[in-house]
């Protein structure tokens, strides 16, 4: 296994080299790139962002489980260290023009289109970066959990997409 992702800045340095070969590979370009400490509130649209963070870290004997069934207490830990990451994927969602209360139906159909591109190519970069890695040997293993449809919220609408990521346990 390589020492690409080994430190204090391991999960950030995967986070970084995963958002810039996503981020290259998008039919859209994105004004707002950027990894992030936490998850980005819908409340007010950054449109056209894409977002990266790390959620949460944990120690596996099985990855991708999150558990460790053995008594390590003796010993030196578990074999792997995982974590879950969330990229979100903004757009401006629809608003009404003019006199009206509702937004026309052909924005909404290009809204829509907008996001099923940008869901299916995040997904797609995301899955060709950790295959890459993983057959690389810099990652041990990848999942990839649930992608949902974030919005309209805020003047924005986007999908977030969560994966967890698998190295070997740091000594």
């Amino acid at each position: 296994m390589s020492n690409r992702y080994s430190g204090s800045l391991r999960w950030y340095t995967l986070a970084s080299d995963l958002l810039t070969y996503v981020n290259a590979h998008m039919t859209t370009r994105f004004e707002r790139v950027s990894i992030v400490p936490g998850l980005i509130a819908w409340d007010g649209c950054d449109c056209g962002a894409i977002y990266l963070m790390v959620n949460q870290t944990f120690d596996c004997e099985d990855f991708p489980m999150q558990k460790v069934v053995n008594d390590l207490s003796m010993g030196c830990g578990a074999p792997y260290e995982a974590s879950e990451l969330v990229l979100q994927v903004m757009e401006c969602a629809p608003t009404p023009q003019g006199n009206s209360n509702s937004t026309s139906v052909e924005a909404e159909d290009a809204a829509a289109r907008l996001v099923r591109m940008d869901a299916y190519e995040a997904r797609k970069y995301v899955r060709e970066f950790l295959c890459t890695q993983r057959n690389n040997e810099e990652i041990t293993d990848f999942i990839i959990d649930g992608q949902i449809v974030q919005g309209p919220s805020g003047g924005c609408v986007g999908t977030e997409l969560r994966f967890r990521v698998g190295l070997d346990m740091e000594v």
